[in-house]
């Protein structure tokens, strides 16, 4: 069975690599099923110049909306109307194993199924995201603004998963799913990939990690620690159930992003600084917030007994990290990830930070629920004795 692929991909990461064969392209036009590319653009700066450079490497590209992307996939898709379903990778995942593609698109057809998905322990990144094109019209077609709408448009393949029979979607984990041998994994790894680590969301867009933690956390903040703030964004969305945030990042470059985007003011400041260092003062703050921070540092319990001293007595830490997957590497493709994490080590690392467990959440691409349910990440929330 052939298909058409589509790579999603901003901008930045067509226009700062030197050739196709940094990112996925050359491995997808090499695979026998792959009958055609197009790469998917948000409507944003330079976009118009990374679809130029897509042409000039010979694939067609199409730029659409930048938060609904499961209709901008449909729109892309419009050209090849033979092919009801869609096969959908981002540029940066240039180890897919298009063998196991092959038999998502095989199950999906043959089955009759909306979504043909990996098992919960197998790395999405290596895979790809297999949809009919009227499953991605239900998502498409949400008439609501709430963050988990707005999050579903922007990630349908993750909203269908989590969503699965209660919404009415067919879908299946498929098995055999593989799992490599230590050379492949080793041959992998030493092909690091162009994985660009913050993403410089939109104003306008509402369905970020920061933009659910809002509406979640209980009550109102004095005084908020957001630490590894990169654009800013999520520090000025925490002024929402803040009186302050201090959002601290440890590079200048991102924070001079922050405070050309979000101007300081008495409520809201970005200072320099270390995780496992940073300290106005013992316990000056009540609420500390760490989303896929701590597999960045090479002491990860440091930064949390550190997180453990900002915070007064009663205060609340929030923190979130990747989970390993055990299939098909087992260990953290992701060039900047010291670490990944299995569910209960990283929860006894908060304990033994000085912190009381109170709530443990999955992640499943950014959508919440049950620890159970979690595909690729875990929050947990601990207070401060």
């Amino acid at each position: 069975m052939k298909y058409a692929l589509i790579v999603q991909a901003g901008p930045e990461e067509i226009l700062q690599v030197d050739a196709p064969g940094d990112l996925i392209f050359d491995l997808a036009r090499r695979w026998p099923s792959v009958d055609g590319i197009t790469v998917v653009l948000p409507d944003l700066e330079d976009a118009a110049a990374a679809a130029a450079r897509c042409r000039e490497w010979g694939f067609d590209a199409f730029v659409g909306d930048p938060y609904n992307v499961a209709q901008r996939i449909l729109d892309a898709s419009a050209s090849r109307p033979q092919q009801t379903f869609s096969v959908r990778v981002l540029a940066i995942w240039k180890h897919v194993d298009f063998a196991y593609v092959d038999l998502l698109v095989a199950t999906l057809l043959e089955e009759g199924l909306d979504v043909a998905a990996p098992p919960r322990d197998y790395d999405i990144t290596l895979a790809a995201d297999v949809a009919t094109h009227a499953a991605l019209a239900r998502v498409a077609s949400l008439p609501g603004r709430t963050q988990l709408e707005e999050r579903a448009r922007f990630n349908p393949w993750g909203y269908m998963e989590v969503a699965g029979e209660e919404a009415e979607f067919r879908i299946r984990h498929v098995e055999p799913a593989p799992a490599y041998p230590p050379d492949q994994v080793a041959a992998i790894l030493a092909d690091a990939r162009n994985h660009p680590e913050n993403e410089f969301f939109g104003r306008d867009y509402s369905g970020s990690r920061y933009h659910r933690l809002v509406e979640q956390l209980p009550g109102r903040f004095r005084r908020t620690l957001d630490i590894a703030c990169g654009s800013g964004f999520g520090s000025e969305l925490l002024l929402a159930c803040s009186d302050s945030v201090v959002g601290v990042d440890y590079l200048e470059k991102y924070l001079a992003a922050a405070r050309a985007r979000y101007p300081e003011t008495e409520r809201l400041r970005f200072l320099q600084g270390d995780g496992a260092a940073f300290l106005l003062e013992e316990g000056y703050f009540d609420l500390a917030v760490s989303l896929h921070t701590l597999e960045h540092v090479p002491d990860d319990r440091a930064m949390l007994a550190n997180l453990h001293r900002n915070l007064a007595p009663g205060g609340l830490l929030v923190a979130e990290i990747p989970l390993q997957a055990r299939r098909p590497l087992g260990v953290p493709i992701n060039p900047w990830h010291l670490r990944e994490y299995e569910a209960q080590d990283f929860i006894d690392r908060v304990a033994a930070a000085g912190f009381s467990i109170e709530r443990v959440i999955g992640s499943s691409r950014s959508f919440y629920g049950e620890r159970d349910q979690a595909r690729d990440a875990l929050q947990v929330w601990g207070r401060r004795a």
